[in-house]
């Protein structure tokens, strides 16, 4: 990734944080009850990519009190890769529900080069995620199982940075990773609801 990038999301990840930090306090302070964005896994399963490694896939979730899903999973990755190169994020805003009919572009993150670099990011939404893995999500990827435990996405920041909405609005999200040959490696579909959360706590 490059380094300026990742710089510049750090930084706005920090503000983010700090403005979130004294809206909470704010409410405390009044008594209100704080809000932040969690989420809703609709549906995770892997894309019918020819070549996609990512032969197997099933989690459950789980809310705390405070609004934080947690998320239980395993995953059967069928071949190696020494490297992860090309990696592609596109969401797409569907109303109601996922269908040709109703999703429209929403955005699109792409990392092309050092992927390996991106998975382990510690600044990412995903990192609380990948880091609860059993064994650990690095580079070579090798084959077989991979368990998460408790792992979690930190989707608030970056939903109050989009402009979000929290009506009955269906995000399609699919993630393509590609390996040192640039060939498909593992792509995952995922649908999510995203929500507010109030809690006192």
């Amino acid at each position: 990734m490059d380094l300026h990038l990742a710089s510049c999301r750090s930084r706005i990840l920090l503000a983010i944080t700090i403005l979130c930090s004294k809206n909470v306090l704010a409410r405390k302070a009044s008594g209100m009850a704080a809000s932040r964005y969690t989420f809703d896994l609709v549906h995770l399963q892997p894309c019918a990519t020819p070549g996609n490694s990512m032969k197997y896939l099933n989690y459950s979730q789980a809310m705390s009190s405070d609004g934080v899903v947690s998320l239980n999973g395993m995953g059967d990755i069928g071949r190696t890769a020494q490297r992860l190169t090309d990696i592609a994020i596109v969401a797409y805003k569907c109303r109601d529900g996922v269908s040709a009919n109703t999703c429209e572009y929403f955005t699109r993150f792409t990392n092309n080069g050092d992927g390996c670099r991106l998975i382990s990011s510690s600044i990412v939404p995903w990192a609380s995620l990948l880091g609860r893995s059993q064994p650990p999500i690095k580079c070579p990827l090798q084959t077989g199982w991979y368990v998460i435990t408790n792992g979690t996405i930190d989707v608030d920041a970056y939903a109050r940075m989009y402009g979000v909405s929290t009506n009955n609005d269906v995000w399609k999200i699919t993630i393509s990773i590609k390996d040192e040959k640039h060939s498909p490696f593992v792509c995952v579909d995922a649908a999510v609801r995203i929500m507010k959360y109030a809690s006192r706590g």
